[in-house]
């Protein structure tokens, strides 16, 4: 078991579990049609969320619009930063307005992504969201003088999106390839695609759209990884929401940053898999499990 000298990350594995029990009463309760199964699933995401993102942070769903005029699908959890105006009610299931430049992240709930429709579903509200855009950023950004300055700042310009799953195929990589076909047929530039897919309690497909945005040293550069973070995943999933580049730069490092250090995962290159599945290299079927 990873270090956990402050007691955060046994307090995310147990809030791991408790998840675990939700969705699947959710799954019970709702059994019925599938948007029923989604309104029982989708507080238990927003809950998390609010719960390490507390006010002034506030957590919503619903369509998110840009000053441009482009509206994304209705998305499951939205989190607006504190500089968003007050058009948000305090009931999550009420909402009037959500401003692209006051938002974070989305977050995009679909259960199981192993069926192909429902992944083609959520990478398209996904692809809605990465169309909308802030008309700036922060000054820190726009002047960065690096040379990936304008890569970083047109990332900067999109709203955060993640999709949280509790299934993906039983192979890996099967999934992963329909991501790829999904994107090819649609010609989306990577900029523009989904930036990590959640599967609870198991891992996280990370889409790292700058190298200098990668987690992990022995990785410095953009593309698909899978973290096989485990127990551990809600620990992965909370450091991917404090590395976005939020609306607004905050003054400080995030609070959880230090916290969260004793998290380990496995991680893996997709476009390694991929090319070593292709060679027959991954075994005598070529698989990637989790």
């Amino acid at each position: 078991m990873p270090d956990d000298v402050n007691g955060l990350l046994k307090l995310l594995r147990e809030d791991c579990e408790i998840i675990t029990q939700k969705l699947e009463r959710a799954r019970t309760e709702g059994s019925g049609t599938p948007q029923e199964v989604a309104d029982f699933r989708e507080p238990v995401v927003q809950g998390f969320v609010r719960k390490y993102f507390p006010f002034p942070y506030r957590v919503t769903k619903g369509k998110i619009r840009d000053s441009y005029g482009a509206v994304s699908a209705s998305v499951d959890c939205v989190l607006c930063n504190p500089v968003h105006p007050h058009t948000v009610e305090d009931d999550p299931n009420k909402f009037h307005l959500i401003l692209a430049d006051g938002v974070d992240a989305a977050v995009e709930l679909k259960p199981d992504i192993s069926r192909a429709k429902l992944l083609k579903e959520a990478l398209e509200q996904s692809l809605s969201v990465k169309r909308l855009r802030r008309v700036r950023t922060t000054s820190l950004i726009i002047h960065a003088d690096i040379d990936d300055g304008d890569a970083l700042r047109q990332h900067a310009l999109r709203v955060a999106s993640f999709i949280y799953t509790t299934k993906h195929k039983a192979d890996l990589l099967d999934t992963v390839r329909e991501i790829i076909a999904f994107y090819r047929a649609e010609q989306i530039d990577h900029v523009d695609q989904v930036d990590a897919i959640v599967v609870h309690g198991v891992g996280i497909l990370a889409n790292y759209k700058l190298a200098r945005d990668s987690l992990w040293n022995n990785f410095k550069k953009a593309g698909w990884f899978w973290e096989e973070w485990g127990p551990d995943t809600l620990a992965g999933f909370l450091i991917h929401l404090n590395n976005i580049y939020p609306c607004v730069t905050p003054l400080s490092p995030p609070v959880l940053g230090p916290y969260l250090n004793g998290a380990r995962t496995k991680v893996f290159d997709i476009e390694e898999l991929l090319r070593r599945a292709a060679s027959g290299g991954l075994g005598k079927k070529g698989r990637l499990r989790s």
